[in-house]
């Protein structure tokens, strides 16, 4: 999606010059208007992608959703606006404010997490790189081969482990290092309404590590975690 440059050749004011030089046509003024359309229908047409349509406003930039949330938790002033995160490091990403879950999220981005009421409840046939976590029993499932498998386990438990809930709150920009409430067997990350893939964090006795920590964390991030 190339943007098409204005060809025709530069002026001056020299009197000797010829006259293609010194003088402005239509010819050119039309070159100008056909491709200043053209580069505006493609950014429309980006717009539409990010589903951010022609009728909204940018509302500032933020270094992540979660500074983002905390200034505009209620949504912006006018539903269709949006907002950039930018943490300086990673690609520039535009958010728009979900009014049913009162999040804002990455505009265009497939919730990783979906809520079953229980493990009866769970789709037919599940969606590979999805998280369903079921809200009566607390159980995270996968879909992988074919079947849903429990996240963190190799065959299904033969009771109902004891699942703990905590957010943890970063104090300072990169922080890696996290303290949990209670020894983990397996648990799951989630920053913002993205969970971590297991590459992208360890753990060890009653310490969670967040791997290229310096991308993710800011102060005051919130980290959910639930842990079994």
């Amino acid at each position: 999606m190339a943007i098409e440059k204005i060809t025709y050749p530069d002026k001056t004011n020299v009197q000797t010059d010829p006259d293609s030089i010194k003088k402005f046509f239509a010819t050119e003024a039309n070159e100008i208007k056909n491709k200043f359309n053209a580069a505006a229908d493609q950014v429309d047409q980006i717009l539409d992608i990010l589903n951010i349509g022609s009728n909204r406003t940018n509302i500032g930039s933020f270094i992540s959703l979660t500074v983002l949330q905390n200034s505009y938790p209620d949504g912006p002033e006018n539903s269709n606006d949006y907002a950039i995160i930018d943490d300086g490091i990673s690609n520039p990403q535009v958010a728009t404010y979900n009014s049913s879950s009162m999040l804002w999220e990455i505009s265009g981005y497939q919730e990783n997490i979906i809520f079953v009421a229980n493990d009866p409840s769970l789709p037919t046939t599940g969606q590979p790189g999805k998280l369903y976590i079921s809200l009566d029993a607390g159980n995270i499932w996968y879909w992988d081969e074919g079947i849903y498998k429990q996240s963190g386990r190799k065959s299904p438990p033969t009771s109902q482990p004891q699942i703990i809930q905590q957010t943890l709150i970063a104090s300072s920009d990169g922080q890696s290092v996290f303290t949990l409430s209670k020894p983990a067997n397996s648990l799951i990350v989630v920053i913002g309404n993205i969970a971590l893939r297991p590459s992208q964090y360890s753990f060890s006795s009653d310490e969670l590590t967040i791997n290229n920590a310096s991308s993710l964390i800011f102060t005051g991030t919130e980290i959910f975690i639930t842990i079994f």
